[in-house]
């Protein structure tokens, strides 16, 4: 998690000359769980702390479906920032009781319900967010009807996901395409525009897996100038050829116009940091 704020800071001064702490950044953790992401930042040193009262109060944000982990990850948050910050009790507006995928498909019942968190969704969908960091949730539905696991359904968010990853799989069966961390990540691409860096928590499935070569094939078509370094393998039974095969380190550079990705996966036990960067710039070569 540290690594993971640390290197989105440092891709933020090479490639935008800014910093998690400058004004305008707009930073969001969209399934933050009980706000671990969000504390560690606050707590990091990587905010200065003449900037952290402007980010805590406008360009933080965080959204959380389930109600407990929401309260939680409120109290959490605050109690970090007024760690840091000696000062009058300031509650943490930054925070979304919402499902992320569902805010950009329509309204919904919490919508309707709560006025202050319809306000704050709403706000939020019109901010320029450029850091997205996180850990994605999971779910690749249910193995048989008596699960009761059925990923929920989200149309737009799903046709994206047909119109790139799956159009540009040779895989039959597009099924694993559509699991919750793969969303997550078409998601988070779609909503950092053109600009913006991207730091998850993944397994490697979507890289090493046949089934989901159509993510690999979509990100290098968009995203033509990349640099990727993997230090270690993924889960064990493949231990052992994956770290022969990925403990390496390559750049691909593009020219006029190109939009930079990089990619800086370390394990975290059995899980993999993933970030990616999206710049344009006026140059022929990086």
């Amino acid at each position: 998690m540290d690594f993971i704020l640390h290197s989105v800071n440092h891709l933020l001064q090479q490639e935008f000359g800014q910093t998690l702490g400058s004004k305008g950044v707009h930073i969001i953790d969209p399934f933050t769980g009980t706000g671990t992401f969000i504390t560690r930042l606050i707590q990091s040193g990587l905010i200065k702390p003449e900037e952290l009262s402007h980010k805590f109060k406008h360009e933080i944000h965080a959204n959380e479906l389930v109600l407990l982990a929401y309260y939680i990850a409120a109290i959490n948050i605050e109690a970090a920032y007024h760690g840091q910050v000696i000062d009058e009790y300031t509650p943490f507006e930054g925070i979304c009781l919402t499902d992320t995928f569902q805010m950009y498909e329509k309204d919904d019942l919490v919508d309707a319900l709560l006025e202050d968190n319809s306000a704050r969704r709403k706000r939020q969908k019109n901010l320029d967010i450029r850091v997205i960091v996180g850990n994605p949730p999971y779910s690749i539905g249910q193995g048989s009807q008596n699960d009761n696991n059925q990923n929920v359904s989200y149309p737009a968010l799903d046709r994206r996901i047909e119109e790139t990853y799956a159009a540009h799989s040779e895989a039959t069966l597009s099924r694993g395409l559509y699991d919750s961390y793969i969303r997550s990540i078409r998601w988070a691409s779609d909503r950092i525009g053109n600009a913006g860096i991207i730091g998850f928590v993944t397994n490697a499935g979507f890289l090493d897996a046949a089934s989901q070569d159509g993510c690999a094939n979509a990100w290098r078509m968009s995203f033509p100038a990349s640099m990727c370094s993997t230090c270690a393998a993924t889960s064990a039974p493949v231990a052992k050829p994956l770290a022969k095969k990925e403990a390496r380190y390559s750049a691909v550079v593009a020219g006029h116009l190109s939009p930079f990705r990089y990619w800086l996966r370390i394990p975290t036990h059995m899980l993999r940091a993933r970030f990616f960067s999206r710049h344009w710039r006026l140059s022929e070569s990086r």
